[in-house]
């Protein structure tokens, strides 16, 4: 996808003060994440990255097994605390 297919021009204009408001409130949060606290945690999220690639194959791939099952059982929890399970909702 282009710059150009995400103009403004290419979508639906938008009316609803709501939705408009809740648009303005995320560019907030998006500029105001984007300080300090955020520079900080890509610089040290880089420095882990490069230690991790020094780290044996072997120990990487117990890494990204262990990572996948945690982030699996994350969303699991998340979606079952929302009505949610893999087949669709529940209740």
């Amino acid at each position: 996808m282009t710059d150009a297919d995400l103009s403004q021009t290419s979508l639906m204009p938008l009316a609803d003060p709501a939705v408009l408001a809740a648009l303005d409130e995320l560019a907030l949060r998006h500029k105001a994440a984007s300080g300090v606290g955020m520079q900080v945690l890509s610089f040290v999220g880089g420095n882990a990255e490069n230690l991790l690639e020094r780290l044996p194959d072997r120990v990487k791939d117990r890494l990204e097994a262990a990572t996948r099952s945690a982030l699996e059982t994350a969303f699991t929890a998340a979606a079952r605390s929302r009505g949610w399970s893999r087949t669709g909702p529940t209740g």
